[in-house]
Parts: structure tokens; sequence; C-alpha cells
């Protein structure tokens, strides 16, 4: 029986690819990566384009709260 391993970093890209916006602590809490800057630099290498912008911290607690309670 095959079971599946759970890999942050796929979810992570999967999020991003879709073209939504992210922050280290919704990384943290929505997929459970741990080195938020290491993956996006893994990401930069494999040729993706990343831009970042500042955003409040109350913007994060917000697109965090659609998706669990914080």
């Amino acid at each position: 029986m095959n079971y599946s391993k759970y890999q942050p970093n796929l979810g992570l890209r999967e999020h991003m690819l879709e073209g939504n916006r992210i922050s280290v602590l919704e990384a943290f809490l929505l997929f459970g990566v741990q080195n938020f800057r290491a993956n996006l630099s893994n990401f930069k290498k494999e040729g993706f384009i990343i831009k970042s912008d500042h955003c409040s911290m109350a913007k994060i607690i917000r697109r965090i709260n659609n998706h669990t309670v914080c």
C-alpha cells in the first residue's frame, strides 16, 4: 500500500502558481513550510519569477482567516 507523503513545498508552489500571494506566516500556518526563504530561493533557481511587496499584518491575518481561524 502506497501512502502519499505530505510535501509542504509542493503545496506552497501550487498556491503561488495559482497567482495567490503568500507571506512567511501564511506559509508556516497553511502549509507547514519551515524555511520560507530557502523555498523561495529554490523556486528562483528553478526559473520562476518571484516578486515581493510590502503588506500589513492586518491584511495577512485577514487572508489567513479565509482558510483557518487565527
